[in-house]
């Protein structure tokens, strides 16, 4: 019988260990999930920080006064950053004007200088793209696997933020960069065209 509870006491102290370093676990795996959610928040304002700077350095072909109108198009986590913006002046002597489409609203009637295209099929894409007839530069931020047309991808690679630039697209939609931004993209599609 002594044996018994000498087995039954050593087991006993084997689950006691093992439930006080759950315990201890639990704090940690709460900050491990906190910090996870704080790096998908710094991502999303990386991003958002990335499209400003884009806009920095792009020339549209016709001047269109003081107003920089943005328009969202689907959804990403970056444009509630971009949102944000409403108002201000990142953009050297523009005050930003940040719309969303919706429905089967024409960026024609937004007269957006720039779209941003997050998560959204890719057939509403096509006809929003297809209907621009004014400069317009058309950034993707978590866009489908097929990309509509657009000059700038943004895209994650290694844990790292990094955009293509393809000016072929650019240049059908009548928007320039500055060879200054060029540099710092990963990939420069029609550089020699």
């Amino acid at each position: 019988m002594a044996r018994i509870f000498g087995m039954y006491n050593k087991w006993l102290l084997i689950l006691s260990t093992q439930a006080c370093c759950l315990l201890a676990c639990i704090p940690v795996l709460a900050e491990y999930s906190s910090s996870r959610s704080n790096l998908e928040t710094d991502e999303y304002r990386l991003r958002s920080a990335m499209i400003v700077g884009i806009l920095r350095y792009t020339n549209w072909e016709n001047d269109f006064g003081e107003t920089l109108n943005i328009c969202l198009l689907g959804s990403s986590e970056s444009f509630v950053y971009i949102e944000a913006l409403q108002n201000s002046r990142v953009v050297p002597s523009k005050v930003i004007n940040v719309s969303r489409l919706v429905g089967g609203e024409s960026n024609l009637s937004k007269q957006c200088q720039v779209l941003l295209i997050g998560v959204h099929p890719l057939s509403s894409i096509k006809l929003q793209t297809a209907s621009i007839r004014q400069p317009c530069l058309l950034i993707c931020d978590s866009c489908l696997e097929e990309k509509p047309k657009v000059s700038v991808i943004l895209r994650k690679e290694n844990n790292r933020i990094r955009f293509d630039v393809n000016l072929r697209n650019a240049k059908s939609h009548r928007v320039k960069f500055r060879a200054s931004m060029l540099e710092l993209a990963a990939n420069v599609e029609g550089l020699y065209e």
